[in-house]
């Protein structure tokens, strides 16, 4: 039979013809070369290394081996390799290996592993225990490892998966997907689990850090469902607490599940730094806003067709009668509650009392004070003619010229007690770094059953 020269001496033209001509070739387990389409069977029967004892090593196969095929047949489709379990198949254009092990499929230029592939990459396989998956890329350098996909010949951009080394910007153990043609990295996630949205952003952000890359761009975009019924956004505690939400239309809800109005804030408390709405003072606007209501000069505001005025308060409203009867002894009947440092110059205070009388005896006097920081301001005496069953009224207005210890505050009280009527006034000095609630207090001349005043209205109207 035609002999085939060994590996590493000059074969003769005709030995390459014929290893040339021969197509899809495999190897048997006997060291026989296949052509496996043809019939004819060459067969070299001097091995290498004649007239040794020991073959030496082959750099293929790793085991005593001669260095070269010794024979063609037409029958043996097979090649023996290091460990195998199973044979290695050429089969018709195509490699084979353990049946599902390896297959590479030359015709439709496809490789396979556990699997016919159906892509010209096609791996089977799963994550382990350690959600390790059937592919696993090791690094070997700083920068660390990565997959790279390229669709710049087709008009696209290239981008990088990449498992991060201590050679890259953001530090080793994160994560980064890399462009050249946007410029770096659009996104991140950090090695504690935070995720950035924006180009090249190291630092830790927190949770979720999100960057518009430019002044016209959106940085969070949430769009409905068309029948849209459940909340398009929402924030919990660690609870479950609806801390806040956005419904479906729009309405935002604050510590409410279901808002009702277009802001929908909870319920207050008496617990401090829980009310349910808070301003802090600032400085006015230049140019008035019809609708706006703003906070400054301890004073809210609300601007109404450009027109910004102070909103009106009144408080300290008496909800019960009080009466004062058989004593001597003078008796707080209203408090007005103005704490200390609360005013500021320009506040204007209204007093509003009325209620009824009964003297015993025409000698029977009441006084009325009225006093202000447990000052008295102004005194009303009744006419002692016996009144019976008779109303007393209180009228009084104070604007606050300047604050301090030594404040200005200009005053005039009107009083009528059973048709008798006085008025009073004057620019008085008021500390206004203490307390300097408005008190007024009865006081009866004679202690007798008959003798009745009683304060059935009285409310305090804080200006400006």
């Amino acid at each position: 039979m035609s002999q085939i020269s060994p590996k590493g001496e000059q074969s003769s033209e005709e030995e390459i013809e014929l290893l040339t001509g021969l197509n899809d070739l495999s190897i048997s387990s006997d060291n026989q070369f296949i052509r496996k389409t043809g019939l004819s069977s060459f067969e070299n029967s001097t091995p290498i290394g004649e007239g040794e004892t020991e073959p030496e090593k082959d750099p293929i196969w790793l085991s005593d081996k001669p260095k070269y095929l010794t024979s063609v047949i037409a029958s043996s489709l097979y090649v023996p390799y290091t460990g195998a379990t199973a044979n290695v198949d050429l089969g018709l254009h195509n490699l084979t290996v353990d049946t599902n092990t390896l297959l590479v499929d030359s015709v439709n230029h496809r490789v396979g592993i556990r699997t016919t592939p159906t892509q010209p990459l096609h791996i089977k396989g799963h994550c382990d225990g350690a959600a390790i998956g059937p592919l696993l890329i090791t690094s070997d350098g700083v920068v660390g490892c990565a997959l790279s996909l390229d669709a710049t010949p087709n008009g696209g951009y290239k981008y990088s998966f990449i498992s991060t080394g201590t050679g890259t910007p953001m530090g080793g153990g994160n994560f980064g997907v890399y462009s050249p043609e946007l410029g770096g990295y659009p996104f991140i996630i950090r090695n504690n689990g935070h995720m950035n949205i924006g180009f090249n952003k190291w630092p830790d952000y927190g949770r979720l850090g999100v960057f518009p890359e430019a002044a016209g761009v959106k940085g969070l975009f949430i769009q409905g469902f068309a029948s849209q019924t459940a909340n398009l956004f929402e924030i919990q505690d660690s609870t479950t607490a609806v801390l806040v939400v956005i419904d479906a239309t729009g309405k935002v809800g604050i510590g409410q599940t279901t808002p009702t109005a277009r802001l929908h804030l909870p319920a207050g408390t008496a617990t401090a730094s829980t009310a349910p709405l808070k301003f802090t003072t600032g400085i006015a606007l230049t140019t008035p806003e019809t609708g706006v209501m703003e906070f400054h000069d301890s004073r809210f505001w609300i601007t109404n067709t450009n027109v910004r005025k102070a909103i009106d308060k009144t408080s300290d409203v008496a909800l019960e009668t009080v009466t004062v009867t058989n004593t001597t002894t003078e008796t707080l009947v209203y408090t007005g509650l103005i704490s200390a440092n609360s005013l500021v110059a320009g506040n204007v205070l209204k007093l509003n009392m009325s209620g009824d009388i009964d003297e015993a005896a025409a000698s029977d006097t009441c006084t009325i004070r009225v006093k202000l920081g447990g000052v008295t301001m102004a005194t009303i005496v009744s006419p002692g003619s016996g009144l019976a069953n008779k109303y007393w009224h209180i009228k009084g207005w104070a604007t606050l010229r300047s604050v301090g210890v030594s404040g200005s505050m200009a005053w005039h009280l009107d009083m009528d007690v059973g048709g008798d009527a006085i008025d009073a006034g004057d620019i008085s000095v008021v500390d206004t770094t203490g307390a300097s609630n408005v008190t007024v207090t009865v006081q009866w001349n004679t202690e007798k059953e008959g003798n009745i005043l009683t304060l059935t209205q009285g409310f305090m109207e804080y200006k400006n």
